[in-house]
């Protein structure tokens, strides 16, 4: 196997040294998300105010019955940001 060399090598090492790679430590923010479904597509987007920028970011949901919530990255791309979406209505269970 050939080792990664470049850029691309650099960008995995960073990545690898993120505190995000130490899954056990990190608990990444709860983020409620509102799921909007396209009439034309069938496809569901997810809605959601960044907990890190305050701007309004919108992720895709799939286009099974109900939408795919979960661990996502934030759009604002402000390094080691990302939370797991919940629909609106969980979270203050």
């Amino acid at each position: 196997m050939k080792a990664e060399s470049g850029a691309g090598a650099v960008a995995s090492a960073a990545a690898r040294s993120s505190p995000l790679w130490e899954t056990a430590a990190h608990e990444p923010p709860r983020v409620e998300a509102r799921a909007i479904r396209s009439p034309s597509t069938g496809v569901w987007c997810l809605r959601v105010i960044c907990p890190f920028c305050g701007k309004k970011h919108w992720h895709g949901g799939g286009d099974d019955d109900k939408p795919f919530y979960g661990y996502r990255v934030s759009e604002c791309l402000i390094e080691g940001r990302d939370y797991n979406l919940i629909p609106e209505t969980e979270k203050g269970e």
